[in-house]
């Protein structure tokens, strides 16, 4: 599976065909969650929730920001360290399988109507359900849409590399040819989703170990999850060996907060 190729491809899709998935897709979605190992927390699953066309009241909404797709990937996670960083992972990863499909997806954090998609998915105790994804063809009609969360069209949209990425400190701003084997998978952190533009993850370069952090901000953890994502399967993909583990790297910083390392096992 090329992850790269599909970071770079992948677009927001507000308009589908109003075909429903094929079953030879289906089944391949499914077996891929089955098989899909979380990351950081075991308080993550994943459901499929279809929507019936024919009827409007058991029709699953997104107060118009979806339009013509009736099969949705939903991520409920219980409320634990990392858990939302961790679902965050897990559906960015099913997104990027979608989209080396040919199948489209849009982010939806919390846009979408809570009620119609618990009348499916049973919520068990202190479980959270924020992030979902419908998931269908994309229609050849096009139209300008802005989701609350959505990947840009131009890389003139993304900050650039040294503001995002640092070298010991966040005094020092990393540059591109210093980051040695980790110059793509830190480039495909840039090409991430991230709210409203913000950008809310920064890394930290130290000694060939990452560090992640992440700004006060709504969907920052959101944000750092799609990072961890597109660094670890780009790293996977580059054949760069190491692991994520949360060790003792919180820096004296009034704002960022320390998430995660990955350690070099290079």
């Amino acid at each position: 599976m090329n992850f790269i190729t599909a970071i770079k491809n992948r677009k927001t899709v507000c308009i589908y065909s109003g075909e429903l998935l094929n079953d030879e897709h289906v089944a391949i979605i499914e077996e891929f969650i089955r098989k899909i190992q979380v990351p950081f927390c075991d308080k993550v699953r994943i459901q499929l929730v279809r929507s019936n066309r024919d009827n409007e009241t058991t029709r699953l909404g997104s107060y118009g920001r979806v339009k013509g797709v009736y099969e949705f990937l939903a991520v409920i996670y219980e409320m634990a360290p990392l858990a939302e960083e961790a679902s965050a992972y897990v559906l960015q990863k099913i997104i990027l399988f979608c989209t080396n499909l040919g199948i489209g997806t849009c982010w939806l954090i919390d846009k979408f109507h809570h009620e119609a998609f618990t009348k499916q998915i049973t919520l068990r105790h202190n479980e959270v359900l924020k992030m979902v994804t419908p998931i269908g063809y994309p229609s050849q009609k096009r139209r300008k849409f802005t989701p609350v969360m959505h990947y840009a069209d131009s890389d003139d949209n993304y900050r650039p590399f040294e503001e995002l990425f640092f070298y010991k400190d966040f005094n020092h701003p990393l540059f591109e040819d210093q980051a040695g084997i980790y110059s793509e998978p830190l480039e495909m952190v840039r090409w991430g989703l991230f709210g409203i533009n913000r950008q809310s993850c920064r890394i930290i370069f130290d000694n060939n170990n990452l560090h992640f952090y992440k700004l006060p901000f709504e969907f920052a953890a959101i944000d750092t999850g799609i990072a961890l994502c597109h660094f670890e399967l780009s790293c996977i993909e580059l054949k760069i060996k190491g692991i994520y583990a949360v060790v003792k790297h919180q820096l004296q910083e009034d704002i960022l907060e320390y998430v995660i390392s990955w350690i070099s096992k290079q």
